[in-house]
Formats: C-alpha cells, structure tokens, sequence
C-alpha cells in the first residue's frame, strides 16, 4: 500500500521516496536531517507492518522529551486504529504488562525512553 493509505496528510515527495526505500527492503534506518519528516515515515511503516504482518505490539523508543511529541503526531497523522501507552522513566512493570496484553484488534504501540526500557531489565 501507499505511504498516503497510513496518513491523514499528504507526505512530502523525500518523504514518499524514504518510505519506499525502507519497504524494499527488510530493515532499514532512516538517516534523516532534524525536520525532515522522519516520524511523518515512522508512522507510515509502523501502519504498514502492522498491516502487511498483523503486528499487534510495537514499541518506540525516544528521548523523553519526545514522548509527548510521539503521541500528539500519531492522532493528527495516523490514519490507522491503534491504541497507545507512554510510559515515563522509572514505570511500573505491571504497567508494562498490561499494555502488552493484545485485547483490541489493532496495534498497542508504547513510547517509552531508553531509561524505562532498562530500568524493565533489572
């Protein structure tokens, strides 16, 4: 599907050719300039494998200063259902587990920052 079936906007032309890049093959990163439209991309793809593989779990790992961020651009720019959990530095586990219990048929997608993703490890 096109980059434009995932998006409630119209995506710039670099940013239609990033995302095509990045479906071709089975991983990629995206090496983009500060506003350039990277999480515009994310979104895009993070629609399309949950589509393509019936992902029901993913998880966004970011600088907490862009948690909020995260959250205000996936509802102006998803087109697609999902449900979402941000979670911020030293989170409960049992948060965390209850988010990854998959109950709606769409994606559960947290946000979440580097120290949460370790502070879950110990």
């Amino acid at each position: 599907m096109a980059m434009s079936d995932y998006l409630k906007v119209k995506p710039d032309q670099h940013q239609i050719e990033a995302y095509n890049f990045s479906c071709s093959i089975p991983n990629s990163a995206m090496f983009m300039d500060r506003g350039t439209g990277k999480t515009l991309v994310g979104i895009a793809r993070m629609g399309r494998v949950a589509d393509k593989f019936h992902m029901k779990r993913m998880l966004i790992v970011t600088v907490k200063s862009q948690i909020g961020g995260w959250i205000d651009d996936l509802e102006k720019h998803a087109r697609y259902p999902y449900k979402i959990l941000a979670l911020d530095g030293q989170s409960d586990k049992e948060a965390l587990i209850k988010a990854f219990k998959v109950t709606a048929n769409c994606p559960h997608i947290i946000v979440c920052n580097y120290n949460t993703v370790t502070s879950q490890i110990k």
